[in-house]
């Protein structure tokens, strides 16, 4: 089958999980296995509710995977995350000059780490993704304000948090399926 970089991904829902594995090729990435099965409880809402049924099924999932690959052998995948163990809390960053000013990428990654900085993250919790929901200049709004001049420069950030225990529930699962969570 020639040298291949799979890329899979499995998602925990409340109904079933499934997982797939896709290749990037000229054309994009083409799904080349899929396969998914009955949850039963054992998750809930997007939460771990049982790590040993939940590790069994993710076992069953990659092996069901590998077969299809021709027995080409999964050590790792990314994870989809869902339901009510997420919660999203917004923040704002600003930015004001005293003459109009090029937005640089060095701008947008200083506003990033700002918006580090202020979030107050809840304890018990920790954040596993910060989306950029816009930027505002000047009443205009964008999701790639580069190279615009500007006298100020607003970022709107969705900052995902999930509770540290789920997490530890979902890790362990993993932990026990022995495969590695990529993202």
């Amino acid at each position: 089958m020639g040298t291949q970089n799979y890329i899979v991904a499995l998602e925990l829902g409340s109904s079933k999980v499934s997982g797939a594995v896709a290749v990037e090729n000229y054309d994009g990435i083409n799904v080349i296995a899929y396969t998914s099965e009955p949850v039963n409880g054992f998750i809930a809402k997007g939460v771990v509710r049982n790590i040993d049924e939940t590790s069994k099924c993710l076992t069953s999932i990659i092996n069901k995977l590998e077969t299809q690959l021709d027995g080409v052998t999964i050590q790792k995948a990314y994870v989809s995350l869902a339901g009510l163990s997420l919660q999203s809390i917004k923040s704002t960053v600003k930015r004001e000059f005293s003459e109009y000013t090029k937005i640089t990428q060095e701008i947008i990654d200083e506003m990033g780490l700002e918006n580090d900085r202020i979030f107050c993250l809840p304890e018990g919790y920790q954040r596993v993704q910060v989306v950029i929901q816009e930027y505002k200049m000047s009443g205009d709004s964008s999701l790639n304000p580069i190279g615009l001049s500007v006298k100020q420069i607003e970022c709107n950030y969705l900052n995902i948090i999930i509770k540290d225990q789920f997490v530890k529930q979902l890790q362990e699962s993993f932990h026990l399926a022995k495969i590695e969570i990529a993202d």
